[in-house]
């Protein structure tokens, strides 16, 4: 048992953890989970580049990561959610992370949320961890620290609005027709064998409508 914090609804544990990863429960999507979701997404993407809504996503992507803007060496203590964001954008770019792979990563979260829901425990903590998935294709930047009055510099975390800042773009974006793709990528039947062919053409047998009568 651990006290509730003198402002906020939850203990130290609990609001961490909430900070982290978008939810007093949540846990950490990892790449090992999504890797499956994210080889199939990268093969419908690249191999439907031409279709509208895919080319429109991929679009959108290069407009939105790869813009010119400016580029600090690092991250200030007090910089805002945008330029904190900026800042990451700018290392996919440098990254040389191609717009499918980041389109990959957005598809991969929504198959994911529709293969396992209980894997996450709110919208909130889907979008967190679609923000980090996606931010995460780029190594971390320094920022410099100031911590009892000493400095040094640090690998920059990504922020709780940071991250709700980009989810929201993402999802305002990109959202449908990611989603509509997750979907379809699910429930898009494998191509059946011969023998499951023939077992699907083969006559059924008799139903038994007769009821059973206890005597």
């Amino acid at each position: 048992w651990n006290p509730v914090q003198k402002v906020g609804r939850l203990c130290d544990k609990h609001d961490n953890v909430e900070q982290r990863t978008g939810h007093p429960l949540g846990s950490t999507i990892r790449v090992g989970q999504l890797s499956p979701f994210i080889k199939q997404a990268s093969r419908y993407i690249r191999k439907n580049k031409d279709h509208v809504a895919i080319a429109a996503c991929l679009d959108w992507l290069n407009r939105y990561v790869y813009v010119p803007r400016s580029e600090a060496t690092h991250v200030r203590h007090n910089a805002t959610p945008r330029q904190r964001l900026s800042h990451w954008l700018s290392r996919l770019k440098r990254a040389g992370i191609y717009d499918y792979e980041l389109m990959a990563v957005v598809v991969a979260m929504f198959m994911l949320r529709e293969w396992e829901p209980r894997v996450f425990k709110s919208d909130r903590h889907f979008n967190h961890q679609l923000a980090v998935r996606f931010i995460r294709k780029a190594p971390a930047p320094p920022a410099y620290k100031w911590r009892d009055g000493a400095g040094g510099l640090r690998y920059d975390r990504i922020t709780v609005a940071t991250r709700e800042l980009l989810a929201r773009e993402l999802i305002a974006g990109i959202g449908l027709p990611c989603f509509r793709i997750a979907k379809l990528l699910l429930t898009n039947p494998n191509s059946p064998t011969p023998e499951q062919q023939a077992a699907m053409s083969a006559p059924l047998p008799p139903v038994n409508t007769k009821r059973n009568t206890r005597v």
